[in-house]
């Protein structure tokens, strides 16, 4: 009896976190490069809910962050979410925090593939600190740079 409780709980848990997304739905196939879009019913939350975002356990490379009522979070498909061989998806994950107190989480299960060759891609984009500047790739560096730098670089 105890087991019939235990899957009725893990049912309807299942199914209320996935029914708090309402884009994407569970099972998609999402891209690696590929630009994504994450949406969830806003009018549940108030200006003092905080979203992240990320794959898995990986929390130390957050997707999108914001406040909660935003309801629509937009970031490039990183590489390190493919989904491993052996598994079935990648769980795309979002932590929301009441007051800076952890409130919600959620969680879509979602296939992860490298990209047929007709699918478009998008640089993740990469930060380099220093010396004053933010950039993100070379070209930025030359139009940030005084004059006299740039000539040393080209």
């Amino acid at each position: 009896m105890n087991l019939v409780y235990l899957c009725i709980l893990v049912f309807y848990i299942a199914v209320s976190v996935a029914a708090n997304f309402t884009y994407p739905q569970r099972y998609d196939t999402w891209y690696a490069g590929t630009q994504q879009n994450i949406s969830f019913d806003e009018t549940q939350y108030t200006h003092n809910d905080t979203v992240t975002v990320f794959f898995d356990e990986d929390r130390s490379n957050t997707l999108a962050s914001g406040f909660a009522d935003q309801g629509n979070f937009s970031f490039i498909v990183p590489a390190r979410a493919l989904t491993l061989a052996g598994r079935k998806f990648s769980h795309l994950v979002a932590v929301i925090r009441r007051n800076y107190f952890l409130w919600k989480v959620y969680e879509v299960p979602l296939v992860v593939k490298l990209p047929p060759g007709d699918v478009p891609q998008i640089q993740e984009p990469m930060s380099i600190q220093g010396s004053g500047y933010t950039i993100t790739n070379r070209d930025t560096l030359n139009n940030q740079m005084p004059h006299h730098k740039r000539a040393e670089n080209e």
